[in-house]
């Protein structure tokens, strides 16, 4: 399965430019709902379950850049 990387260089909140990358969220694939988002936090049950895939082989992250998202 395939997880997609939304990142930004914009804060959101000040629309203010970054100076680094910064990720707004996971969405796999095929999610189960249109309003399914991971969020970038270890130890949330998803989040873990996505690296643990991505790590055994099985599943990859995407990076898309959604600044003007």
């Amino acid at each position: 399965m395939k997880y997609f990387k939304h990142i930004t260089n914009i804060d959101p909140a000040t629309k203010q430019d970054l100076s680094e990358k910064k990720i707004l969220y996971y969405r796999p694939e095929h999610p189960p709902s249109e309003v399914f988002c991971i969020p970038h936090a270890p130890g949330n049950n998803d989040f873990d379950q996505m690296i643990a895939e991505v790590d055994a082989g099985t599943s990859e992250i995407v990076e898309v850049d959604s600044t003007d998202s």
